[in-house]
């Protein structure tokens, strides 16, 4: 998709309706189709994505019921999308992991991003994971976006913005295009 293009479905997506929401109560939907959209925006992404699909862990507390039901319904839009949608011409892979076993990946299994659910115990951990693993990680939760996502997604006012902390992205190994930096809450 040209990136011209993607900048107008981004910036429709970022418009909401309706009453305010907490950053975490985001619909999965919205969420999984930014990130599938800013991963369009990295120019490592194939470099990060190697030669073969694009494959998105997403990362959950097992002793919670809030972060596995948002866990699990990240993994289903995401697995809907992957049925029919390719990212950067990639198929999409898409894995629920507890927040244990995330930060136990093996080193040779190719991770492309990582997405932390609501209610995690150790945001900072498995964000030290994704910089090792150079995963460009995401999350809609106010916790993790604190503690250092690359990109989170807010609720502002009656429209879903992006934010992008710089110094974490750069860290995953991303190169994140100058339009996508104009679009979003950039944190130096």
């Amino acid at each position: 998709m040209p990136r011209r293009l993607a900048s107008v479905v981004i910036a429709a997506g970022l418009v909401l309706a309706g009453e305010a929401r907490a950053a975490d109560a985001l619909p999965a939907k919205n969420q999984a189709v930014l990130m599938l959209r800013v991963l369009l925006y990295d120019k490592n992404l194939k470099g990060r994505a190697a030669e073969g699909p694009v494959k998105v862990v997403v990362v959950a507390r097992a002793d919670s019921p809030k972060s596995r039901e948002t866990g699990d319904e990240m993994v289903k839009v995401l697995s809907g999308l992957a049925t029919r949608a390719l990212v950067g011409g990639r198929k999409l892979e898409v894995r629920l992991l507890t927040e244990q076993a995330a930060a136990h990946l093996g080193p040779r299994e190719p991770v492309t991003a990582l997405y932390l659910a609501t209610e995690l115990e150790n945001p900072r951990e498995l964000l030290t994971v994704s910089r090792q693993r150079r995963a460009l990680s995401f999350s809609g939760d106010a916790a993790a976006i604190e503690a250092g996502a690359a990109v989170g997604f807010v609720q502002k006012d009656d429209r879903i913005g992006i934010t992008v902390n710089l110094k974490s992205a750069q860290a995953e190994g991303a190169d994140l295009d100058a339009e996508l930096l104009g679009l979003a809450d950039v944190k130096r």
